[in-house]
C-alpha cells in the first residue's frame, strides 16, 4: 500500500471514529451537530475523502490520491470558512436589528408622515394608505422587518386616536343586584 496510503487510511479512520464518537455524545435540539464549530457532516465527507485517498494509493495511483487529498482540504477550508462566516454574519444582523420594543412613533404628526396622510385623515384613509405601504415594504415581498413595524405602529397610532373611548361604568349608573 505504501506509506501514503497508509497514512491516509490512519487519518479517514481517526478522522470518522473521533467525529462519530463526537457527534453521539452531543445532543443539540433542533440544531445542526457541530465539532469544534466544525459541522459534523464536513468531518463526515473530509473522512470519506480521506478513505478514498487509501484506496488509490493502495492502487499505485499517486497523482491521483494527491489530487483528491488537495481537493478535500480545499473544499473542507471552503465550507469551514462559509460556515464560520455564516454564523458572524447572522451575529452581527441580530446585533444590528432594532428590537420591536424599539419601534416608537412619536407623535400624530410623525405617524400620519409615516402613512403619507394628512393629520386629520379618516380611518379608512389611514387603512388604505397602510395597505399600500405595507403590500411594497413587508419582509416578504422586500421590505424589511423595521420598516413594516414602523408602518404598522403608525397605522396603530392614528387608529387609536381615531376610535371613540368605549364608555365607562360611572358611579350613578345602576348595577345589577341579583
Amino acid at each position: 500500500m505504501g506509506l501514503f496510503g497508509v497514512i491516509a487510511l490512519v487519518a479517514a479512520i481517526a478522522v470518522a471514529t473521533l467525529t462519530l464518537w463526537q457527534a453521539s455524545r452531543t445532543r443539540i435540539d433542533g440544531a445542526e451537530k457541530s465539532i469544534g464549530g466544525v459541522p459534523t457532516m464536513t468531518l463526515l465527507k473530509l473522512s470519506a475523502w480521506l478513505a478514498l485517498a487509501a484506496v488509490l494509493f493502495a492502487a499505485k495511483l499517486f497523482p491521483v490520491a494527491l489530487m483528491i487529498l488537495v481537493a478535500a482540504a480545499g473544499v473542507t477550508g471552503i465550507e469551514i470558512w462559509r460556515e464560520r462566516t455564516m454564523n458572524a454574519d447572522e451575529a452581527a444582523a441580530a446585533r444590528e436589528q432594532p428590537a420591536a420594543s424599539a419601534v416608537l412613533v412619536a407623535n400624530d404628526a410623525a405617524a400620519a408622515s409615516i402613512l403619507g396622510v394628512g393629520p386629520s385623515a379618516s380611518a379608512s384613509e389611514i387603512k388604505s394608505a397602510h395597505r399600500k405601504l405595507i403590500t411594497r415594504l413587508h419582509p416578504d415581498q422586500g421590505g424589511n422587518d423595521y420598516l413594516a413595524a414602523q408602518i404598522n405602529a403608525a397605522r396603530d397610532r392614528l387608529l387609536a386616536s381615531r376610535e371613540p373611548m368605549p364608555p365607562t361604568a360611572s358611579a350613578d349608573s345602576p348595577t345589577d343586584q341579583s
